[in-house]
């Protein structure tokens, strides 16, 4: 450890405490759900990885291999295969930096030592895995870069989520012929107007860890930049809604911290108004969308559904491979589709079931949250409306996305298929909103499966 890396390291440990209570975060933290997370996992990983061993010699196939061991146990194969590549992970690591990374990893002191973050880590080169260990042994991102020397004290456990959020104002602030970008279409672009809506709704998600309410929108004249600059920013903003809240949970950043943090992430969703006003899609005279109570729940019909849940504050969720993700008490809007055998009906059921194997990303989130509500509508296989539910989820004020790509992992277009807000969510507002973005939408369905909805 070279004499910068002492001092900062030595600052980190006088200068932040891990949370308990605090005026402006959300709930407590309990920082024994770190260490136990990631070693419950290892060891399931290893107990597949004994079964795969021992079935090797009776499956031909690497797919046949994975769906035997998987029915062994009774997870699904995704479950399995995260388990096993995270063992696999630590034990590369440990191949590389010595027995000590594997107290580091699953005593869940660094809460950014997460699954995904570990696989991802194994397959780089030695001196980057040394590096990246010793990081996340002094409290910082594994993959930060080093903190410049005059870096404010108060800042330095924040530098790296600090960094990506200014390139990403400064980004969305730059003339469109910076940075690599293309030449600005004479005519609106849809790429742009979503990764804009995925921006605003991942900064809010920041704003909301940080105690804030940004602006849904403040008029600017800055020049709209260009497909590949908002694609960046994208990028940047949601991995900060990956890590930040993780960090945040467990060490309470300083009022200096908050607010520079918190005044970053307003002018990122400031400027995000300027490219909806100008990139938004053009739409036709709503037509009317007809929202039916429907208390005997979903028919066998395929069709698009959401799944209203209520939900508890977590430290953080491991959602499956996609990461590990803090999710706040409220209220979340998970939006799918089935034009399977059963329909509507049997896929909503499923998620409705507690033991049910983990094999969709809803699956882990039974263990945090239970459904108060169903929306769907029978729509044909051939006129899909998955994406423009959540896209227009995402539009409405107050809904964030506090775990990018949730439920849209294969979509490219949505931030994710997974929203919280902190009010119980309102299906005649969405039934409103979605008129002006599906043409020819069919009816809108809704059951309502708590009590106290009933008394409304």
């Amino acid at each position: 450890m070279n004499n910068r890396d002492s001092r900062n390291a030595r600052t980190l440990s006088s200068n932040t405490t891990p949370a308990t209570t605090d005026s402006h975060a959300p709930a407590a933290f309990d920082a024994t759900y770190f260490q136990g997370h990631n070693s419950i996992l290892y060891d399931a990983g290893q107990r597949y990885s004994r079964v795969r061993a021992g079935m090797s010699r009776f499956a031909h196939t690497p797919k046949l291999l994975a769906q035997s061991v998987a029915n062994r146990v009774g997870q699904s194969v995704s479950e399995v295969g995260t388990a096993s590549d995270f063992y696999a992970a630590v034990h590369s690591i440990i191949s590389v930096v010595g027995p000590d990374a594997k107290k580091l990893i699953l005593q869940g002191s660094n809460p950014l030592l997460t699954p995904r973050t570990v696989i991802e880590l194994a397959d780089r080169q030695p001196e980057i895995i040394r590096a990246a260990i010793e990081r996340a042994s002094q409290g910082l991102h594994p993959f930060a870069r080093p903190v410049l020397e005059n870096t404010d004290p108060e800042l330095i456990r924040w530098d790296n989520d600090l960094r990506r959020l200014r390139q990403a104002e400064q980004l969305l602030l730059a003339p469109n012929t910076e940075h690599g970008g293309l030449a600005r279409p004479s005519r609106p672009d849809p790429q742009i107007f979503s990764d804009a809506i995925a921006i605003r709704v991942a900064a809010r998600a920041i704003a909301l860890e940080l105690g804030t309410l940004p602006r849904a929108s403040v008029a600017n004249t800055n020049p709209v930049p260009t497909a590949v600059s908002v694609a960046k920013v994208r990028r940047l903003v949601e991995d900060v809604t990956r890590d930040f809240p993780l960090m945040a949970a467990m060490y309470r950043p300083t009022d200096i911290a908050r607010a520079t943090l918190a005044g970053t992430v307003a002018k990122i969703v400031a400027a995000t108004a300027r490219i909806m006003s100008a990139d938004g899609p053009t739409t036709g005279t709503p037509r009317p969308v007809h929202l039916v109570d429907n208390p005997t729940g979903p028919g066998t019909e395929g069709g698009t559904y959401a799944v209203v849940m209520k939900t508890a504050s977590h430290p953080g969720l491991r959602i499956g491979k996609l990461g590990t993700f803090r999710l706040p008490a409220g209220f979340v809007v998970y939006i799918g589709s089935a034009f399977g055998g059963g329909g509507v009906a049997s896929r909503t059921g499923r998620h409705r079931n507690p033991d049910a194997p983990l094999r969709w990303n809803i699956d882990h989130l039974k263990a945090i949250a239970h459904p108060i509500e169903l929306w769907w509508t029978h729509n044909n296989q051939r006129q899909p409306v998955e994406c423009p539910w959540a896209m227009t989820l995402a539009s409405l004020p107050g809904y964030c996305c506090p775990a990018p790509q949730c439920g849209g992992n294969d979509c490219k277009r949505c931030p994710a298929h997974l929203f919280h807000v902190a009010t119980r969510p309102r299906c005649e507002e969405f039934v409103t909103a979605v008129r002006g973005s599906v043409p020819r939408h069919t009816r809108v369905y809704r059951q309502r499966l708590d009590s106290e909805s009933l008394l409304e």
